[in-house]
């Protein structure tokens, strides 16, 4: 399987947890996974992010409409410094405030190969989008 849409499911963290482990370990062919809208908070999203620096498949990944926060923010900062596969990231509506979103602008400066990163609907101020426009 390449690609997997488990969207409004209100899997959260445990299941989050989960997927995290058989990214990292198992699933060697999945490049797209909808995680959108499944009350994931910043647990999950940690698991999630560190599996994204071992998974060399994954191209695609929408967390939009969860509770990742600045904490997965800064998750998914530290793994987007270690991963070279990952082209699209979906962090739409996730309450990530300045500090999460500048977490994610130093990642870039050394990350080539994302182009997409959806920032839509969060609590990012001028500070946090002048760093991400640099």
């Amino acid at each position: 399987i390449t690609s997997l849409s488990l969207a409004d499911n209100l899997l959260g963290d445990a299941a989050a947890t989960q997927l995290g482990t058989s990214l990292r370990t198992f699933n060697k062919s999945l490049k797209h996974l909808d995680l959108s809208s499944n009350m994931i908070g910043e647990q999950g999203a940690k698991m999630l992010a560190s599996a994204v620096i071992l998974n060399q498949s994954l191209a695609r990944l929408d967390l939009s409409v969860n509770w990742i926060e600045d904490g997965g923010a800064s998750a998914f900062a530290n793994a987007l410094k270690r991963n070279a596969f990952l082209k699209e990231l979906r962090l739409s509506s996730n309450g990530i405030t300045s500090s999460g979103a500048i977490s994610l602008a130093e990642a870039l400066q050394s990350n080539t190969s994302l182009q997409v990163l959806d920032l839509d609907k969060n609590t990012i101020d001028k500070e946090g989008q002048e760093k991400l426009l640099e």
